[in-house]
């Protein structure tokens, strides 16, 4: 399956694992008023932007990670509350 990828060196077939808490969700769904999935959504799209290298820890980092976090959510009819478009962060 992976065969015509693996001789790209910078092919990486395990980039790691998500774990993700339904509680947790249900709890942040009923928070920000968004539903299971929306929430689930945001979360699974969340957590592979971080293993793929992205963060919001410096305010310009957080813009382009939030920046495509909200593309992928809006292509899945998705949206954002507004509190979740900076995870909570100003951003300039």
């Amino acid at each position: 399956m992976f065969a015509q990828f693996i001789e790209t060196p910078d092919f990486v077939e395990d980039i790691g694992d998500l774990f993700i808490c339904p509680e947790v969700v249900e709890k942040h769904a009923t928070e920000y008023e968004t539903g299971f999935y929306r929430e689930f959504g945001y979360t699974l799209v969340h957590g592979y932007l971080h293993l793929n290298g992205y963060d919001h820890i410096k305010d310009d980092e957080a813009e382009v990670m939030f920046g495509i976090q909200s593309k992928v959510l809006e292509e899945y009819g998705l949206p954002l509350h507004p509190d979740q478009e900076t995870h909570g962060k100003q951003i300039h």
